[in-house]
């Protein structure tokens, strides 16, 4: 398995914003967190948080329809894209800091427009933590990878499903070779 391809995961996350393409928005988000979870990689599960609350957002006809939104898509556009270069040039310190721009925008109008107590943001931490615990990580490294309180984390696990979740289909010695590989 290759390690995970942030630059061709941000321009899935771009293109889908920008048409947009909600779909293909929840599908990165979906496939950003359990490569996330396989790698224990922050940057990719900001990724898959961004695609997500974006996803979310771009389904909200008032946020869509509000006068402050192409301002604010426009200003995440624009983190997307320097996330893209420093993607591109391997910096990934700075890339990390683009994504959490990105989704400092996001929590923004969340909270500026939003119609609940708990932000989209951290409701998105928690799904995405509950899907890398359903790949085989413990409650403290999925809340830890996503940035999830444990404590929610545990309430939200405990009202749903996730012991019946399909297993994705990765064997054992498939997630050794990736571990071998970023080892190296």
């Amino acid at each position: 398995m290759k390690e995970f391809d942030f630059q061709k995961n941000l321009e899935k996350l771009k293109n889908a914003f920008e048409k947009p393409d909600i779909v293909e928005l929840k599908q990165l988000s979906n496939f950003a967190i359990r490569e996330a979870g396989f790698e224990n990689n922050k940057a990719a599960a900001k990724i898959a948080i961004i695609a997500y609350c974006l996803y979310k957002l771009l389904t909200k006809e008032h946020i869509i329809k509000n006068k402050n939104w192409q301002s604010v898509k426009k200003n995440i556009s624009k983190n997307l894209d320097f996330a893209l270069r420093a993607a591109r040039q391997k910096n990934f310190e700075e890339l990390e800091k683009q994504l959490d721009f990105a989704i400092k925008g996001v929590d923004e109008i969340d909270k500026d427009l939003g119609f609940f107590l708990t932000s989209l943001f951290d409701k998105a931490k928690i799904k995405l933590a509950s899907t890398a615990y359903a790949t085989g990580l413990s409650l403290g490294q999925a809340a830890e990878l996503t940035g999830a309180d444990k404590k929610q984390l545990l309430q939200y696990l405990g009202n749903t499903t996730i012991s019946e979740e399909k297993i994705p289909e990765i064997g054992i010695a498939q997630r050794i070779e990736k571990i071998k590989k970023l080892v190296k």
